[in-house]
C-alpha cells in the first residue's frame, strides 16, 4: 500500500462508516417493539448502527481507545454504560437532555481525536461511562415492553455490535499508520475534523427538524 493510499484509507472508512443510512434513523423494526429473539437481537444489533449518532461515537471511542493504548478496555467501559443506561431507563429513572448529550459526545470525541488529547484513562473511563448512560437510554426506547427473551437478546445485540465495532475502527486506525506518529496524528486530526463536522451537521438536523 502507497503512501497516497494510507492518506486516503481512513477518511474513505471514516466518512463512508458515519453516513446515516436513513436519516437519524434509529428502529430497525418501525418503532415496533421485539416479540421474538431473532427480532431482539436484530433490533439490538441494528440501533447503534443506524443511528448515526451512535455510530460516530463507538467509532470515536475505538480511536481514542487506540490512540492512548487502551484498544479493548475502554469501549467494553461505554458498552457497560449503555448496559447501565438502558436499566435507568426501564426503571423509570429520569434522564434529562438524552437527546443533546449524546450529540455533544460526539463532538467532544471528534474533538479529543483532532488534538490528540492526553487525556488520563481514568477520565476517559469516567466519560465514556457517563455517555454511556445517555446512549443506553435513548437504545430504551425500542425494548420498553417486551417479553424477556426479546429483551434479553436485544441488551446481547447492542453489546456485542458496539464493541466490534469500536474493535475494528481501532484496527482500521492502526493499520493505516502503521505504527508511525506522524500518520497518526494526520489520521488524527483528519478524523477529528470530519466527525466535528458531522457533529454540527447532526445538531442543524436535530434543530431543523424540531
Amino acid at each position: 500500500m502507497n503512501h497516497r493510499q494510507l492518506i486516503t484509507g481512513v477518511p474513505i472508512f471514516v466518512t463512508a462508516a458515519l453516513l446515516p443510512v436513513s436519516a437519524m434513523a434509529h428502529h430497525f423494526m418501525g418503532g415496533n417493539t421485539p416479540s421474538s429473539f431473532y427480532e431482539g437481537i436484530l433490533s439490538g444489533i441494528a440501533h447503534p448502527v443506524i443511528g448515526v449518532d451512535h455510530l460516530a461515537f463507538i467509532i470515536c471511542a475505538g480511536l481514542l481507545a487506540t490512540i492512548i493504548g487502551r484498544r479493548f478496555t475502554l469501549p467494553l467501559v461505554f458498552v457497560i454504560g449503555t448496559l447501565a443506561g438502558t436499566a435507568l431507563h426501564l426503571a423509570s429513572f429520569d434522564f434529562p437532555y438524552v437527546e443533546p448529550i449524546i450529540l455533544a459526545s460526539v463532538a467532544i470525541a471528534g474533538l479529543l481525536i483532532f488534538i490528540r488529547a492526553d487525556v488520563s484513562v481514568v477520565w476517559l473511563c469516567l466519560i465514556f461511562s457517563g455517555v454511556g448512560l445517555a446512549h443506553g437510554y435513548a437504545y430504551a426506547e425500542t425494548i420498553i415492553g417486551a417479553e424477556t427473551t426479546p429483551f434479553a437478546a436485544y441488551l446481547l445485540g447492542f453489546s456485542i455490535i458496539q464493541y466490534v465495532i469500536a474493535l475494528v475502527a481501532g484496527s482500521v486506525f492502526t493499520y493505516f499508520s502503521a505504527g508511525d506518529i506522524g500518520r497518526e496524528r494526520k489520521y488524527a486530526r483528519i478524523t477529528g475534523s470530519l466527525v466535528l463536522v458531522l457533529s454540527v451537521y447532526l445538531a442543524a438536523t436535530s434543530v431543523f427538524i424540531s
